[in-house]
């Protein structure tokens, strides 16, 4: 009896309790015992089933409990691991991007114009340090990129890749979760810009859309027709911005009068604070 409680499947365990009382009744029946001499040991077989049933049934749920404890563990880990993978690309990526851009600038002016060719190497100095705190704080998960930051350091390499810059529409407050969302949007499309186009025009522009409740920013480019790879940057993008309840649109577009890629983000008005 005291078995037949830790039958893993339940029904199973009952039948097994139930089968045993019914054959020890039965014999102590044929064999014409007094039911004081069945009926003690009937009870105490019946208590101890009952008791190594709840036992098992107990051991059972606490196993299951450490083990969802432990899937849980496991997602957490993961779900961290990505968080640094994809903090890592979004801040070295345009910091190691602007290193090239102006050691290649540096590598040119070095013999023609030293005083020039000093500053750029000045200002790599500079884009080290930056990206060192910004590696520190990202793995202590407090980086705390904006908006107004990202436009600063996007001013810094596409002027280092003669590229301009303009702005249309006004900057809106977001709140502190949507302002580095699309800080590290705007981040992302510089990055990709400097890299993997021939652009000489980058253009911000912001929509806020009072009637549907909503607001556009659209990163254009005016750069040539390219095959377009979503990586791991734009796929962290586009997670992070679904997770406020936007959209993300990626591809070939015509912007004033002219033909050039875009990276356009919806997100709800709600996420600015007024």
């Amino acid at each position: 009896m005291a078995l037949a409680g830790f039958i893993a499947n339940e029904r199973h365990a009952k039948i097994t309790i139930v089968t045993l009382v019914f054959l020890f009744g039965l014999f102590a029946w044929l064999t014409q015992q007094e039911w004081w001499d069945w009926g003690f040991p009937i009870f105490i077989g019946t208590m101890t089933a009952i008791g190594s049933f709840a036992t098992s049934r107990r051991l059972s749920q606490t196993d299951q409990m450490l083990r969802e404890q432990e899937l849980k563990r496991q997602l957490a880990t993961e779900s961290e691991r990505e968080r640094i993978a994809q903090d890592l690309h979004d801040l070295l990526g345009q910091t190691l991007t602007m290193v090239a851009l102006k050691s290649e600038v540096t590598e040119k002016l070095f013999e023609r114009e030293p005083a020039q060719a000093k500053q750029e190497i000045v200002e790599i100095r500079k884009a080290a340090q930056v990206a060192l705190k910004d590696v520190r704080d990202a793995v202590a998960g407090m980086n705390t990129t904006s908006l107004v930051a990202e436009l600063k350091r996007a001013r810094s390499i596409l002027g280092s890749a003669n590229i301009r810059f303009s702005m249309t529409g006004k900057l809106p407050t977001f709140n502190s979760q949507a302002d580095r969302v699309v800080g590290l949007a705007f981040r992302e499309a510089v990055t990709n810009i400097a890299r993997h186009s021939n652009a000489d025009q980058v253009t911000l522009k912001l929509d806020r859309d009072d009637k549907n409740n909503a607001i556009s920013v659209l990163i254009f480019d005016n750069g040539q027709p390219h095959i377009i790879v979503e990586g791991s940057g734009l796929r962290g993008l586009r997670k992070r911005v679904s997770q406020l309840g936007g959209e993300t649109e990626v591809g070939r577009t015509t912007f004033e009068k002219q033909t050039g890629f875009s990276i356009s983000i919806h997100l709800p008005a709600t996420l600015i604070v007024d």
